[in-house]
């Protein structure tokens, strides 16, 4: 559930009146495109506005690079009508100009939104998602991309759309998992920087996913945030990029994802640190360089087959922590804190630094067992390209800690049932008949064969720890 961040903004004059702006074909290309992708048909619509309202302040000062929106938004959770200059309930595309909030037509690439159109998107699906990367590819040409997703989001998903319930499964909205942006999009609809402004995303198995390779959508760097977090200072991050504002220039923007993440992620760290002790007391960000995560698979994978052949279970769960007593660093207090027994069902995120690391220093951790440890802490430490983590997180070191793993305590039981029942979606099969799942998880799929009855990858040393070994494949229809 992403909160609301009280923020002192400028206020400005901005009614963003439907306005004739075409590309032009002829036009030299700028350094960055940003795309604004505001998946707020949720409560999350109120906690975009004042950053869109901080961008336009910050636009009239000076802009040296392309900013465009979709907003889907929806009825009863703002009745703004001054920002985006009407109060609208449908989706719509916007370009940043001057000051102002243009609304623009999404022409071939998104033909369903016109300047009059009245067209209501489901932000929840990949296709949208879609469109809208190829609109702002078309529109504004640019070196470099960068995709901003905002909304509420969890680990495997983010901007449910509240108007595109599916009864059938009994979900009351349409979220948008990571999986289902790998299975949907191409590579042509490819960023250098994914940004996710959302809540709890910023996991090993997701920077997987996203990360760089052939035939699929990928990305360079993902910026993202491991607890429940306040959105990130879109305005000041932008302007110390030289994107907006009255320093804006071209040639001193980031040369790429990377160099653009690590700028968010000092902004954020220098902004909160002017907050409030309490408000910067559970905060964490999160740049990674997506080009390591091969490297964080395979040592990680290295990792799960010795904990298994080893029986090392007691001493990882040990090491882990369960109910209260959490060892390891980890990103579950934000989450139900007075719900201890949720939390671990709806985050058990345990930072993978600090995990190996801890395996490495303790006195009863066996030879076999150290080495892959270690292995794990050297690629982490190549992934994470930059992170902040506020005093909550004791010892947090920046450009170490900061991703975390799914490593539930999954012999526990939540409502009558082990915790591992209640990870279905955390599979590498298609799960898209189940409810609030979509499956088809890179990170659970690569390096390992079902039914050989061998660990081969941290999935299925998770499954083999926790479930039944059956013929109908337990808890989760799965066999390792």
């Amino acid at each position: 559930m992403q909160l609301a961040v009280a923020t002192v903004l400028v206020s400005f004059a901005s009614a963003a009146f439907a306005a004739d702006v075409q590309p032009t074909d002829n036009s030299p290309s700028k350094p960055w495109t940003l795309l604004i992708y505001g998946g707020v048909d949720s409560s999350a619509e109120a906690h975009i506005l004042p950053h869109l309202q901080s961008l336009g302040a910050l636009s009239s000062k000076g802009q040296a690079g392309q900013i465009l929106l979709l907003m889907d938004r929806t009825p009863g959770h703002s009745d703004d009508d001054q920002i985006l200059g009407e109060n609208f309930e449908d989706t719509r595309l916007f370009q940043l100009n001057g000051g102002t909030w243009n609304r623009v037509a999404g022409g071939a690439a998104f033909p369903e939104i016109t300047q009059d159109s009245t067209y209501e998107a489901n932000s929840g699906h990949a296709d949208t998602l879609g469109k809208f990367i190829d609109f702002g590819k078309k529109f504004a040409p640019a070196e470099r991309y960068a995709l901003i997703v905002f909304g509420h989001g969890d680990c495997r998903s983010v901007c449910p759309d509240l108007t595109s319930p599916n009864a059938e499964r009994d979900e009351h909205d349409d979220p948008l998992y990571v999986a289902e942006l790998t299975h949907h999009l191409t590579a042509a609809q490819s960023v250098d920087l994914i940004w996710f402004d959302v809540c709890s995303f910023a996991a090993i198995e997701n920077a997987y996913q996203l990360r760089p390779r052939g035939g699929a959508f990928s990305t360079q760097a993902m910026l993202a945030t491991p607890p429940v977090s306040t959105p990130a200072p879109m305005s000041a991050i932008l302007e110390q990029a030289g994107i907006l504002g009255e320093h804006s220039d071209g040639d001193k923007q980031p040369a790429d994802g990377v160099a653009f993440g690590t700028v968010a992620v000092d902004v954020t760290a220098r902004h909160l640190a002017k907050a409030s002790p309490l408000a910067s007391f559970s905060e964490a960000w999160s740049c990674f360089d997506l080009t390591a995560a091969d490297d964080v698979k395979r040592a990680v994978d290295r990792l799960a087959v010795v904990l298994a052949d080893g029986e090392h279970k007691q001493l990882a769960e040990r090491i882990r922590g369960s109910g209260k007593k959490r060892p390891t660093l980890n990103y579950m207090s934000t989450v139900l804190a007075k719900d201890v027994e949720r939390a671990w069902v709806a985050a058990p995120h345990f930072d993978l630094y600090d995990l190996a690391r801890r395996l490495d220093d303790d006195s009863a951790t066996a030879p076999e067992v150290k080495s892959p440890a270690r292995d794990v802490m050297h690629s982490v430490d190549r992934l994470v390209a930059a992170s902040y983590g506020g005093r909550r997180y004791r010892n947090f070191e920046p450009g170490k800690h900061g991703v975390y793993i799914v490593f539930p305590d999954g012999d526990a039981s939540w409502r009558d049932k082990p915790q591992w029942a209640r990870f279905g979606w955390y599979h590498p099969d298609d799960r898209q008949s189940h409810r609030y799942s979509f499956g088809n998880y890179a990170w659970c799929a690569d390096g390992a064969t079902a039914s050989n009855g061998v660990v081969e990858n941290w999935f299925e040393l998770m499954d083999r720890w926790f479930d039944t070994d059956n013929a109908t494949g337990g808890l989760n229809g799965y066999r390792w």
